[in-house]
């Protein structure tokens, strides 16, 4: 069964009306006859993170397809507002770029640089990848390479993260220590994030 009516029945749906980055109402969306998303609402409101939680085949990545704009719905709206930078379980690496260039084509091209440089640099050693700066993602174990995705993602100023699985290729130690850095980078830098998972 895909994803259906996500935020019915919630209590606090509208308390306070949310300056909103992301609505949808009624969304439907289908693969051939096989029918993913079903009368979906969601709404994501400024700096808000919302996590989605389903097994396999279920529909996250779809749905956050949708939010990002890379498909469109075969029912229903989707409103965006601002920017968003979506991090996909199975990569989206430049494989001609390094780690490092890799990393600053995630900055915005406004950005000065001495910023830049400062910035990458500051990605690498929160990752713990500033020994593999010049290595290209062939070179690079799952883990690391997403790692360099969660990099790119977070240092771009985007208003709106859509991270799908993003620790999956982790080990456990790791998963843990990225999930306290998305948090403390969150609490510096606020913006909204829409998280879809099968493990909680």
């Amino acid at each position: 069964m895909g994803l259906r009516a996500l935020t019915a029945g919630d209590p606090y749906r509208n308390v306070g009306k949310p300056d909103l980055v992301i609505e949808l109402r009624g969304v439907g969306f289908d693969y051939g006859t096989n029918r993913v998303i079903d009368g979906l609402d969601l709404e994501v409101a400024r700096n808000e993170l919302v996590v989605c939680v389903g097994p396999s085949g279920c529909g996250k990545s779809t749905l956050l397809s949708l939010l990002g704009g890379h498909l469109q719905p075969a029912r229903g709206t989707v409103k965006r507002e601002g920017q968003s930078r979506t991090i996909y379980q199975d990569g989206g690496l430049f494989p001609w770029l390094t780690v490092r260039q890799n990393i600053d084509g995630g900055l915005p091209r406004t950005t000065a640089p001495a910023e830049r440089k400062t910035m990458v640099a500051s990605q690498l050693e929160i990752m713990r990848l500033a020994d593999f700066a010049d290595h290209y993602p062939h070179q690079l174990s799952g883990g690391m390479r997403q790692r360099v995705e969660i990099a790119r993602a977070l240092a771009a100023e985007t208003d709106v993260l859509l991270l799908d699985e993003p620790f999956s290729a982790l080990d456990y130690q790791t998963r843990n220590r990225m999930r306290r850095e998305l948090i403390a980078t969150l609490e510096s830098r606020p913006r909204s994030v829409v998280f879809v998972t099968h493990d909680i």
